[in-house]
């Protein structure tokens, strides 16, 4: 989150992570060649200039053996895989928020019923407790 810069859409992303994932792709051929000539200085040069996307380069993978002939529906593919499914970690946040609120209700119950001597008494109270031991 950000007050003073604009945040970029998921579009956004996955166009910057396609170019990343092109830029990867030139590195792993690079990293390629490099093994079959440690001591060739340009090709060095060209793996050190796209080294930071090699990461991306090797989303590949998971798609084609050789990077090489990945098809721009392929890079496509690859750059859409760098997003995570959106709904169940957006849902999953906010159970998680309701569960962390719901146990801080039931500390704050306890509390003040156990302060008061008749947490015994309140037989919904000690369900709920048991409830939310697991």
């Amino acid at each position: 989150r950000s007050t003073t810069k604009e945040i970029p859409g998921i579009k956004q992303i996955v166009a910057r992570n396609k170019q990343r994932i092109l830029n990867g792709q030139q590195a792993v051929i690079a990293l390629e060649a490099l093994r079959k000539a440690p001591q060739d200085a340009a090709l060095r040069a060209a793996f050190e200039n796209k080294q930071g996307d090699l990461g991306f380069g090797l989303l590949l993978k998971k798609y084609v053996a050789d990077v090489r002939t990945a098809t721009p529906a392929i890079i496509d593919q690859a750059a859409w895989s760098t997003i995570p499914n959106v709904a169940p970690m957006f849902w999953s946040f906010r159970l998680m928020a309701g569960l962390g609120f719901s146990f801080l209700l039931l500390f704050g119950c306890a509390f003040w019923f156990s302060l008061r001597n008749r947490f015994a008494g309140k037989t919904w109270l000690l369900k709920w407790a048991l409830l939310w031991i697991p």
